[in-house]
């Protein structure tokens, strides 16, 4: 079984950007499964919304990062992961 924690939010640079001042939005959780030798624990990160200016509103930032969580989910969903209680 595949376990997942938390998603949180991530705001990295944009090293894609031709300008100075841009980030991306990104979801991100851990996920845990088992293994023959133990258990293992990966990060995984929804694709992310780039090039986002560096200044704009927080109301937008969480809007994208709403958008980018239920992008989150529904890859966590196809993996048939359960959310860690």
């Amino acid at each position: 079984m595949v376990t997942y924690t938390e998603i949180t939010k991530e705001l990295p640079l944009d090293e894609g950007a031709e300008l100075v001042g841009y980030i991306g939005v990104v979801a991100v959780t851990q996920i845990r499964f088992r293994i023959s030798s133990g258990t293992v624990v990966q990060r995984l990160a929804s694709p992310g919304i780039w090039s986002v200016e560096e200044e704009s509103p927080k109301e937008y930032i969480d809007e994208l990062f709403a958008e980018e969580r239920e992008t989150l989910l529904e890859m966590l969903k196809e993996m048939g992961a359960e959310e860690e209680s």
